[in-house]
């Protein structure tokens, strides 16, 4: 576990001055006019399938009551039985909407109960359209609907096509990388994967071995099937 303490650390520090970022951009944002339409208990981004360090998963996973625990283990089973019908990220995406529900870590209002603790990637989602577009499934929009949207977005400061902000994106992917790369120089190796699938990982593994070494983690998803590509990205 000692291996662990310094990335998390890490992580928090990155989460912190993440959130002083973007509590900033907003207040600049606003102030020259612009939106933003996040809120406690507005969802729509939690259908979306979320993939974050490892580390982030760890720490998560540490801090679980055992309600979410097993709340997790049944969604990632969920998963696990529609794996064989999922070829590329696209297909993930649009079962994940259609198929999945909402992410594990939301309590009965919506709201999300490891918000403290979320990964960058939740982090970084801040929209500038009203949040039927955070749960829209695109797959099934009218084409005049599509380029309505289109023509509504702020061009100036999203992630085109999609609503969310660009640097906001862009800083947590690059705070990533260099937890990434943090972690590779602890273990030899680096994991960045899909978020409940980790942290179900690291409780299924503590739950047997107590412990929460990431080679002996990573036996545990190939015992599950879980080293999908869809799934774990391991590096090297």
């Amino acid at each position: 576990m000692h291996r662990w303490e310094s990335l998390i650390e890490e992580t928090r520090q990155q989460h912190s001055f993440f959130d002083m970022f973007t509590q900033r951009w907003i207040s600049e944002y606003a102030a020259s006019g612009g939106v933003t339409f996040c809120r406690k208990g507005c969802s729509g981004c939690c259908t979306l399938p979320v993939y974050a360090t490892f580390t982030e998963a760890v720490a998560v996973a540490l801090s679980l009551t055992p309600e979410v625990v097993t709340r997790v283990a049944e969604f990632v089973d969920r998963l696990s039985k529609r794996l064989h019908c999922i070829g590329n990220m696209k297909d993930l995406f649009t079962m994940y909407r259609r198929e999945m529900g909402t992410c594990p870590f939301l309590d009965t209002e919506g709201s999300c109960i490891i918000y403290s603790r979320r990964p960058l990637p939740c982090r970084g989602l801040i929209s500038t359209t009203d949040s039927y577009w955070c749960s829209v499934d695109f797959a099934a929009v009218a084409k005049s609907e599509k380029q309505k949207f289109i023509e509504r977005l702020d061009v100036r400061v999203v992630d085109f096509p999609s609503h969310y902000v660009a640097a906001l994106k862009e800083m947590g992917s690059d705070m990533e990388k260099a937890a990434l790369r943090k972690m590779a120089d602890i273990f030899g190796r680096s994991v960045y994967g899909h978020f409940p699938v980790s942290v179900f990982l690291v409780n299924e593994h503590r739950s047997r071995k107590g412990a929460t070494e990431l080679d002996a983690i990573l036996e545990t998803a190939e015992e599950y099937g879980l080293n999908h590509p869809l799934l774990l990205n391991i590096s090297p």
